[in-house]
């Protein structure tokens, strides 16, 4: 346990005890008033005593890599806090208390056990970063279309089904990771997010897009591998921010006639399809540095590409 004679120090204002084997914390880490910064990730903790919400200038909690099952509701109460790192634990659930943290920038809770969000997080206005990877979740609360500065939406590796429309009112949104799911479909309203650069939608199963996917003028790297898309859109074409288009591992029997008018696409790849030729277009690629067509049947291609 930590010892008491450290929660004596009035005046601290950071404290890192990480990888020490503590396995409890005492009533007094409360007493710390003046704590800013609180470091106790990779120990044994399974819970936390519910004065640690007396820390009301704490801005940075990190408490990742311990064995918490659950928060205490006192957490709420630590409205200045910027940044909370919770991932490798055991939780189950969140308070719907933490809708209270006002302030907070990241929160970081990958790798848990939740299966559902409370519709509180929709009130973490400040956001910047939410990661959510490897849990159990089955969807996702429709306030999270509040999250209006969130930047960064890390939900690979859990249960989603379907993805709800109001992730389109994610405006400043630039990076957003739904590989690794069960998605067989994408609501058309995440055409609406102008700012994204980077969609993971890898490993899902996907059967195919909404036309309005080309909408996504920001976009540079688009992750559409191991699905089950039979074809794409013409709209891709449009995305003439595009560097990064993975296709491989798809039921692809043929692509838009316009891909190669994507100027700035330097990796395409088409391995593991079912193409059996190329549209002339794609002789028109000058960027691209990798392509890659293995195992997917192509026995036609244009000159350009055969020489």
């Amino acid at each position: 346990s930590l010892p008491d004679s450290i929660c004596q120090l009035r005046c601290l204002t950071r404290l890192d005890v990480g990888s020490n084997g503590l396995e409890c914390l005492p009533a007094s880490v409360g007493d710390l008033a003046c704590l800013e910064s609180l470091f106790l990730e990779n120990n044994r903790l399974t819970s936390l005593p519910g004065t640690i919400g007396n820390l009301q200038r704490l801005r940075i909690l990190h408490l990742h890599d311990n064995r918490l099952t659950s928060l205490p509701g006192s957490i709420g109460e630590m409205s200045g806090l910027q940044g909370l790192q919770l991932r490798h634990n055991s939780l189950m659930n969140l308070p719907s208390i933490i809708g209270k943290l006002s302030s907070l920038r990241y929160l970081h809770l990958g790798h848990n056990y939740l299966t559902a969000l409370p519709a509180t997080i929709g009130n973490l206005s400040e956001l910047r970063r939410l990661y959510l990877h490897d849990n159990s979740l089955e969807s996702l609360p429709a306030t999270i279309a509040y999250l209006s500065r969130l930047e960064k939406l890390c939900l690979e590796g859990n249960r989603l089904t379907s993805i709800p429309e109001s992730i389109g009112k994610l405006a400043e949104l630039r990076c957003l990771h739904l590989q690794q799911n069960y998605l067989e479909n994408l609501p058309a309203a995440i055409a609406r997010l102008s700012r994204l650069e980077k969609l993971h939608l890898e490993d899902n199963h996907l059967i195919s897009l909404p036309h309005i996917v080309g909408n996504l003028a920001g976009l540079e790297s688009l992750y559409l591998h191991n699905n089950r898309l039979t074809s794409l859109p013409a709209t891709v074409a449009k995305l003439l921010r595009l560097e990064r288009l993975h296709l491989e591992g798809n039921c692809l029997a043929s692509l838009p006639k316009m891909i190669g008018n994507l100027p700035a696409l330097r990796r395409l790849q088409l391995e593991h399809n079912r193409l059996v030729s190329l549209p002339a277009s794609i002789q028109n690629l000058s960027r691209i540095g990798k392509l890659r067509l293995g195992s997917s049947c192509v026995i036609d291609s244009p000159k350009a590409i055969s020489s």
